[in-house]
């Protein structure tokens, strides 16, 4: 028998990949991770498209949670992404507002 263990950053990229191609709702279920989106806000011209976010990740299983702050860019064919973890509001803004200032 293989365990696999996968932590809220491993989880969280795959969200936000996804969340490129998919649009997913308010609260979503990935695995038996349960993610609540706080703030998003989006960006398109033509195919490229910028997406920075928050959002509360908690597993079902330990009960723990978290909250992550992404930001992803699909660029000419690229794709470009980074989540982190978020102990407060403030880095969220200055994420946010660095790079939706600079389009």
């Amino acid at each position: 028998m293989v365990i696999i263990q996968k932590d809220f950053l491993d989880i969280s990229a795959h969200f936000v990949i996804a969340h490129l191609f998919k649009c997913y709702p308010k609260t979503a279920k990935i695995y038996c991770y349960e993610i609540n989106i706080e703030k998003i806000e989006q960006i398109k011209l033509d195919k490229n498209k910028l997406i920075v976010g928050k959002f509360e990740i908690r597993s079902e299983i330990t009960f723990e949670r978290d909250d992550i702050n992404f930001a992803i860019l699909h660029y000419d064919g690229e794709i470009m992404w980074g989540v982190s973890n978020s102990s407060n509001d403030d880095g969220f803004k200055e994420m946010s507002n660095k790079s939706l200032s600079e389009h």
